[in-house]
């Protein structure tokens, strides 16, 4: 999905990936500074009321899950998708998974 050439492992996938930082950074998260996706899912949970850490949970998922997307897209129909889009799919699953609860 970048142009690093590096391995691709879920934490350079999700967090390291020129992709994702611009994807994060665009919510206001700054996710490079995280080393592994289990700091990162801490980092943001930790001395956090139950709201914060509900909606952190809700965004954490729907982000990953729309990055994962992008990259199957990218893989296996060679489709690229810009961030916009991605941004846009992110809250619109945001908004169907609050109406589901």
């Amino acid at each position: 999905m970048c142009s690093q050439h590096t391995e691709e492992t879920a934490d350079h996938l999700f967090l390291h990936c020129e992709f994702a930082l611009l994807i994060w950074r665009r919510k206001g998260i700054d996710s490079d500074l995280s080393t592994n996706m289990s700091d990162f899912w801490r980092e943001h949970r930790l001395d956090r009321d139950k709201k914060y850490r509900d909606a952190w949970g809700t965004e954490w998922l729907s982000t990953y899950w729309n990055i994962w997307k992008a990259r199957n897209r990218l893989i296996f129909r060679q489709t690229r998708l810009t961030q916009h889009l991605i941004l846009a799919e992110i809250a619109q699953q945001n908004t169907n998974w609050e109406n589901f609860c």
